[in-house]
């Protein structure tokens, strides 16, 4: 997303996120734009201030389909998101004249020691791409997996070989991203089918269930190590809030620290049920890609809390 200025001409129109999925930032972050991906949300305020009646201002799509190397949007359709037209004179409104240099969010430090999954996105491959997608390599009527208990703090670890970002959202939590590293995706590959008994990625997906991850009886990044490649990538200013749907780009490793515990919960209580309802009963709950025809072709999967 880039805001301009197409009457003046002028570099890309300065904006400032102050929220992600979950609430406030600790503090405003300029931008010039902001790449967003299906299911997250992010709160941005534009100053029009600077601008004079008769000023355009254009909010525009550049974003590659798929994310990030597929085709170019077309600036007639989907290149162009909406404009706002300055029309006249700052007016007396109820709203703040400044942008504070800090914000009311509650983001309490998470626990640094916390248990990990390893969980790997896997395509299944036709004679044109991709026909089906696996969160880790299992389909949604597959056994249920992911079982964390209420009250806990867990590192997901998001691999993701294939060639494009998923929007990864989780249900009923919200959780902090740690970092994304590049890893080598051809050695990881070749170890994860060989770990899973996969001859032919075209005909043998799904698994049995659990899916073998590489590495083991090693569990985290000790597993990964042979495969990281580069430095850990912290995260940006404006990803530093609470999040319920992460970017994982293609070629990375992404990790998520979820706790299972309400938001406005400061300390950390394992095992013990701080929500007003018990979110152990009823049918559970998933995790999935939030891009339509990959979640409706198999990238979801059912997950309880214990």
């Amino acid at each position: 997303v880039k805001p301009a200025n197409p009457q003046l001409n002028p570099p890309p129109l300065t904006f400032y996120q102050i929220g992600t999925d979950g609430g406030y930032l600790s503090a405003p972050v300029p931008l010039t734009r902001l790449t967003i991906a299906p299911g997250e949300r992010m709160d941005i305020i534009i100053d029009f201030s600077t601008l004079s009646p008769g000023d355009r201002v254009i909010i525009r799509n550049s974003a590659n389909a798929p994310f990030p190397s597929g085709t170019t949007p077309n600036p007639k359709t989907v290149g162009t998101i909406m404009q706002f037209t300055v029309n006249g004179p700052l007016s007396d409104v109820n709203q703040p004249t400044t942008i504070p240099l800090t914000l009311p969010s509650t983001i309490p430090a998470l626990v640094t020691n916390a248990p990990s999954r390893t969980l790997t996105l896997i395509e299944k491959m036709g004679m044109l791409g991709p026909t089906e997608i696996f969160l880790d390599g299992q389909k949604w009527v597959g056994a249920i997996s992911e079982k964390p208990q209420v009250g806990s703090t867990e590192d997901w670890i998001i691999v993701n070989p294939t060639a494009d970002t998923h929007p990864i959202h989780l249900h009923l939590v919200q959780f902090q991203l740690i970092s994304r590293q590049k890893f080598d995706v051809n050695k990881y590959l070749v170890d994860w089918y060989g770990a899973n008994g996969v001859v032919n990625p075209m005909t043998d997906l799904p698994f049995t269930n659990p899916t073998i991850n590489v590495g083991a009886p090693a569990t985290g990044l000790a597993a990964l190590a042979p495969y990281l490649r580069g430095k850990p990538i912290l995260p940006a200013p404006n990803e530093m809030g609470w999040k319920d749907t992460i970017q994982a780009n293609p070629g990375e490793i992404t990790i998520i620290r979820v706790r299972f515990a309400p938001l406005d919960v400061d300390t950390y209580d394992p095992f013990t049920n701080q929500y007003p309802f018990d979110p152990a009963t009823g049918p559970g709950y998933v995790w999935h890609c939030h891009i339509l025809d990959h979640e409706d072709n198999e990238m979801m999967r059912p997950y309880v809390v214990t």
